[in-house]
């Protein structure tokens, strides 16, 4: 059914990778629709994951705040940052990765830390 050359139905082959680096993150596979001359829908999707999505692009994210961020610049990225966290595994984790930026800035978020209940 794919194969017709006059088929309603493509695939697309595409490889993730993260904006800063471009590092590889995985493939996915798409089966698509055509739903009209200009315009096509996703009917199904397979992602072949490589390497962890989150952890790869807070890695890289501290990397980059310690190239080129000010201390004022690190301090608002790492608040706004924190402000979303609701759990202490939420925060174990931004600690784990972050504290390399700038370890004071980190710890006195931390110790100011109360869980958010929802």
């Amino acid at each position: 059914m794919i194969a017709k050359k006059k088929s309603k139905y493509y695939l697309t082959f595409k490889k993730e990778t993260t904006t800063y680096r471009n590092t590889l993150l995985g493939f996915r596979l798409s089966l698509w629709k055509k739903t009209s001359e200009y315009s096509s829908s996703s009917k199904h999707s397979i992602y072949l994951k490589i390497r962890d999505t989150k952890k790869i692009e807070m890695q890289e994210e501290a990397q980059r705040m310690i190239a080129k961020y000010s201390q004022q610049e690190k301090l608002q990225s790492l608040s706004a940052k924190f402000s979303w966290l609701k759990t202490w595994d939420e925060v174990k984790e931004f600690q784990k990765y972050y504290t390399c930026v700038d370890q004071k800035i980190v710890e006195n978020l931390v110790d100011k830390f109360v869980p958010k209940i929802s």
